[in-house]
């Protein structure tokens, strides 16, 4: 692949929390949590530049899994960091949770827990 000009590849964990991203995420070969992160393994071992992220304001989240990211990041030693709000659509699933979430805490959208 690096022959091809493959050299980088940023493949966001969403969050370094296995019950969080159980959470977010359906439970089936496609989303499997312990997959996602021996894939981050296997792109820094074939020696591409490797980069990861997270979402911040997942319903759930709190200060001390985000803390967790940011060392699961520096641990990992990704050369490439990307962190960005989560925006739900109301009409998903994760949307009408996050608006729950919004109403049971007075309005507070972050952090959703």
């Amino acid at each position: 692949m690096a022959e091809a000009g493959a050299h980088r590849y940023l493949l966001r964990i969403e969050t370094s929390s296995p019950e969080l991203f159980r959470k977010i995420h359906p439970e089936n070969e496609f989303h499997r949590f312990e997959d996602r992160l021996r894939a981050l393994y296997n792109l820094k071992k074939a020696g591409f530049q490797t980069g990861t992220g997270v979402m911040i304001g997942l319903p759930g989240q709190t200060i001390e899994h985000l803390a967790d990211d940011l060392l699961f990041m520096r641990n990992f030693d990704v050369d490439m960091i990307g962190m960005g709000p989560y925006i739900p659509h109301e009409d998903t699933p994760m949307g009408k949770l996050t608006s729950l979430v919004s109403l049971q805490s007075n309005g507070s959208t972050w952090p959703c827990g």
